[in-house]
């Protein structure tokens, strides 16, 4: 089931997508697998999906003897075809929004190096609160960088962490320090890129102690 669902993902990808170069129509394959593996609620699961088919065969065989495989997938199994088309789809959308989230923050990252420093260093905290800034001198300046942001954050409904990408780029500083980032973080991912070559994460210091 799993290996048919491939050659159908790779050619409903193929048709669907053919104006897409080689390394494109891979990661949105690569991206569909991964949906069709998981348990995504769009979709029907694995266990569900290789049930319908089994349903399909011992149905079909209950009144026929022989079977033409190509035949049987392409009339009695459009339902499995349907299935893929949705997830490509799906997959497909998340390679766009991937790739576009890549280029927005390849234009951050150079904005940033061009950018003059407003800060020798920044320490980004994750607490309970929330994300805070500190600078070289353990001073708060989280609202110093945020405010000016803030009502636009708002009006667009962009969430804290966004907000602080926002204030950390305006800051533009010339070291960025992470501390206690959670193990799997948009927010330090997307740091990582833009400060690229600026930051370190820190792995444990009075700062952290008291985070």
């Amino acid at each position: 089931m799993e290996e048919y669902e491939a050659v159908l993902i790779d050619r409903c990808i193929k048709a669907r997508y053919s104006l897409c170069n080689e390394k494109e129509r891979k990661r949105i394959g690569e991206i569909t697998r991964a949906i069709a593996k998981s348990e995504d609620e769009f979709f029907p699961s694995y266990s569900e999906r290789l049930k319908d088919v089994r349903e399909a065969v011992e149905d079909y065989f209950l009144k026929n003897d022989t079977i033409v495989p190509g035949g049987f997938v392409d009339f009695r199994l459009k339902e499995v075809y349907y299935n893929v088309e949705e997830m490509v789809e799906k997959g497909a959308e998340r390679y766009f929004a991937e790739k576009e989230l890549e280029e927005f923050t390849f234009l951050l990252a150079s904005f940033v190096a061009e950018k003059e420093p407003k800060e020798d260093k920044i320490h980004v905290l994750w607490q309970k609160s929330g994300v805070r800034l500190l600078n070289k001198r353990g001073r708060d300046v989280t609202e110093k960088y945020e405010k000016e942001f803030y009502l636009s954050a708002l009006k667009k409904g962009l969430g804290e962490e966004d907000l602080a990408i926002s204030a950390l780029i305006s800051a533009a500083p010339r070291e960025l320090v992470l501390h206690c980032p959670p193990e799997k973080s948009p927010l330090k991912e997307t740091l990582v890129k833009i400060f690229e070559g600026r930051f370190k994460v820190c792995t444990g210091c009075r700062i952290c102690e008291n985070t």
